[in-house]
């Protein structure tokens, strides 16, 4: 569950959450409709592994490497979306950031 729009530390994506997907700028036109369905997934998940059901489930939700309880979820083949979730139970989701995971100290999967 996303419970702070300030949680979102990309600006384009926090603007675009916080304006119900109005605001598009400095978004990749491609990535708008799975950004806010990945987006309202996070937001309705009341779980870790709600999370990684569904909509979690087709975009891949994996660990990533060198960070305790931070996960991503695929964008596209280089984007990510990811976020720590520290709470299974609850599900609640912060520092959601958008990433390239093939630039240097972009996100990292774990295997």
């Amino acid at each position: 569950m996303i419970e702070n729009d300030n949680e979102i530390l990309h600006k384009p994506l926090r603007a675009f959450w916080a304006s119900n997907a109005k605001k598009t700028a400095g978004l990749n036109a491609s990535w708008i409709k799975v950004l806010r369905l990945l987006l309202v997934h996070l937001h309705t998940a009341r779980s870790l592994s709600d999370i990684k059901g569904g909509y979690g489930r087709v975009k891949d939700c994996k660990a990533l490497t060198g960070h305790e309880n931070r996960y991503e979820l695929e964008v596209n083949k280089n984007w990510r979306l990811t976020f720590d979730c520290t709470d299974p139970d609850t599900g609640v989701v912060t520092k959601i950031d958008l990433e390239d995971v093939h630039q240097p100290g972009g996100a990292k999967k774990r295997n």
